[in-house]
């Protein structure tokens, strides 16, 4: 019991702080970037292209390369 007491009051004051830390309304306006979206095809008729379609159109590949991969 004597230690049971410290360390469940160690958890409810990291609890404690842990919620009561305020974040700027301003910062979290948006929580993805819809920039890269090309809204003229339909999200039910082609997804990828629905989601990655303004930033495939914006980002070519040179022509002095075959294609570009994450490795």
């Amino acid at each position: 019991m004597k230690i049971v007491f410290p360390f469940l009051t160690v958890i409810g004051l990291f609890t404690f702080f842990a919620c009561n830390q305020t974040t700027d309304t301003n910062q979290r306006s948006q929580y993805f970037d819809t920039a890269g979206m090309d809204s003229t095809v339909k999200p039910g008729d082609n997804f990828f292209l629905y989601a990655n379609g303004g930033w495939i159109k914006t980002n070519k590949i040179p022509d002095d390369q075959s294609g570009w991969g994450s490795f």
